[in-house]
């Protein structure tokens, strides 16, 4: 293979790939060109010329220091409240996913979420045969999900007052335990998750037959 003579001033050396980053010149002016080489693979190299001894290096970091002024003040507090409220939104967006559920699940979940807050939940049976609550355990297989109605499919919390238990039809929403759960989905959000349950799963097609035949698988 013929070698190729490539003209650039070094930009940087990765050790850890083994890279050399050269930067070349533009086709015009303020634009540079990045290439980046294998070190194993450059023959030789040599310099166009002489490199900066001492007294031109200081030189030129005192106009750089002059130009470029002193770096600017990095508010620490802000920098980790800006890394707190970027972990809380990631455990916020985690939580929106169901663990071993279908993705026929997952998008009516979606479906709901996109205009009413949403969490998912699941009723366990406990050792002594009471209900505790615990995250959805693993799932196999499609069958499952979209809601075949085991024990092991989440449920949908919707509004903190409305449950949609699987397969996740409207007929499947009813109002949460409580006076003020009862309240509040009495007075229209009930109603309101039943359409909107409605409509997605009609975009999806999975219609009352699909919900039906989930139910008795």
């Amino acid at each position: 293979m013929n070698a190729q003579e490539i003209a650039g001033t070094v930009f940087t050396f990765d050790e850890a790939t083994d890279c050399l980053v050269l930067k070349e010149a533009g086709t015009h002016g303020g634009v540079n060109n990045v290439r980046i080489l294998r070190a194993s693979a450059v023959r030789a190299v040599g310099h166009a010329q002489a490199p900066p001894g001492p007294q031109e290096r200081g030189a030129a970091a005192a106009l750089a220091r002059s130009v470029l002024g002193p770096l600017p003040h990095v508010d620490l507090a802000r920098a980790e409240e800006r890394e707190a409220r970027a972990l809380r939104q990631a455990r916020a967006d985690l939580a929106k996913v169901g663990v071993g559920v279908t993705r026929e699940a997952q998008a009516l979940f979606d479906a709901l979420a996109k205009t009413m807050p949403c969490e998912w939940r699941q009723q366990q049976r406990g050792a002594g045969g009471g209900q505790q609550q615990g995250p959805p355990p693993q799932q196999q297989g499609a069958g499952a999900a979209a809601g075949g109605g085991g024990g092991g499919d989440g449920e949908i919390a919707v509004l903190e007052c409305v449950v949609v238990r699987p397969p996740y039809g409207p007929g499947d929403c009813a109002a949460m335990p409580g006076a003020e759960a009862q309240a509040a989905a009495g007075a229209g959000a009930l109603e309101r998750v039943r359409k909107v349950l409605a409509a997605a799963r009609a975009r999806l097609g999975l219609g009352e037959a699909a919900a039906a035949g989930a139910a008795r698988r």
